[in-house]
C-alpha cells in the first residue's frame, strides 16, 4: 500500500507536515479517533526531525484537528470537527479580534431572517413543537414575571437548527452564545417588557414558520432584530471606536476515545 506521508525537501517542515495530515483528515483516510504514528516514527517515515513533528502537531492541535494524550496510552488523535468546533473557534475570534458588539448585531441582520426563511421552508413537526415548547417557556416566565433572557435567545438556537444549514448554525450558535456570555453588560438592568415585546415578535415569527410563509417569516425576523436586536457601541458606552470585552471563558474540546488508526499506520 502507498505510504500516505512522504519526504519533506520544503523549509517549513512542519508547516509541510501538518497540510499532509490535514489532507489525509480532509479526504477521509484520517477519521475522528484515529491514532497518528508516533513522534519518532513519523519522522523517520518523513525523514525529517522529531522536533518538526511535534511542531506540526502542535500546529494541528492549535486548529482544533488533533488531541494530544500523554501516558502509556497516550498519543496524537484526530478529533471530530463539527459545529461545536467551529463555534469556539468563532468565539475566540470574537473575543480576541477586532470585533465590537455592533459587529454582532450586523450580522445577525443579514443572517437571521435568512435563518427564519429556511426554517419555514424546512420545518418538520418535530421542529414546530421544539419552537413553540421554548415559546410556551418564555411565556410561563412572563406569567411569573421573571426576566430571562437566556430564554429568549433559546428560540433563536431553535430556529438556526431548524434552518438545516450546518454552516450558518455554526454562525448564529457562535453569536448567541457570545451574547449569552455577555448579557450582564449587554442588558445590565433586565426589563420584563422587553422580554413581553420578544416574546410576542417570536409568537409572530413562529406563526410564519408554522404556516411554511418563507417571505413573512423573513420580514418578521427582520423587523424583530431592526427592533430589539441591534447593539450599538454608543450603548455600551464605548470611547474611540473600541468596545470593552469581558473575560470570558475559552473552548473545551471533547477528548475522543483512543483507538487504533488506519492499517496503513499498523
Amino acid at each position: 500500500m502507498q505510504e500516505l506521508f512522504g519526504p519533506i525537501k520544503r523549509m517549513r517542515v512542519a508547516e509541510e507536515l501538518a497540510a499532509q495530515i490535514k489532507q489525509s483528515i480532509y479526504n477521509k483516510t484520517l477519521k475522528p479517533g484515529d491514532k497518528l504514528p508516533s513522534e519518532r516514527t513519523l519522522a523517520k517515515r518523513c525523514s525529517t526531525s522529531r522536533v518538526s513533528v511535534r511542531e506540526a502537531f502542535r500546529i494541528l492541535e492549535k486548529e482544533g484537528l488533533l488531541l494530544i494524550k500523554r501516558g502509556v496510552e497516550g498519543g496524537a488523535f484526530i478529533i471530530e470537527v463539527n459545529n461545536k468546533t467551529v463555534e469556539d473557534s468563532l468565539g475566540v475570534f470574537y473575543r480576541c479580534g477586532d470585533v465590537s458588539f455592533h459587529h454582532i448585531s450586523e450580522t445577525r441582520l443579514i443572517i437571521e431572517p435568512e435563518i427564519a426563511r429556511l426554517a419555514a421552508a424546512n420545518r418538520t413537526d418535530e421542529d414546530l413543537e421544539k419552537i413553540e415548547n421554548v415559546i410556551e417557556h418564555g411565556q410561563r416566565l412572563i406569567d411569573q414575571g421573571v426576566y430571562d433572557m437566556d430564554a429568549q435567545l433559546r428560540f433563536h438556537y431553535i430556529l438556526a437548527q431548524t434552518s438545516k444549514n450546518p454552516v450558518l448554525i455554526a454562525i448564529v450558535n457562535s453569536v448567541i452564545s457570545y451574547l449569552e456570555k455577555n448579557m450582564p453588560l449587554l442588558n445590565p438592568n433586565p426589563n420584563i417588557q422587553k422580554h413581553i415585546k420578544d416574546q410576542q415578535a417570536h409568537k409572530k415569527i413562529f406563526h410564519a414558520i408554522e404556516c411554511g410563509d418563507e417571505e413573512a417569516a423573513f420580514r418578521q425576523m427582520k423587523e424583530h432584530i431592526l427592533t430589539f436586536g441591534l447593539i450599538s457601541d454608543v450603548d455600551l458606552g464605548v470611547r474611540n471606536g473600541k468596545t470593552k470585552r469581558p473575560v470570558t471563558p475559552g473552548p473545551q474540546t471533547t477528548q475522543p476515545q483512543a483507538v487504533t488508526g488506519p492499517e496503513i499506520f499498523r
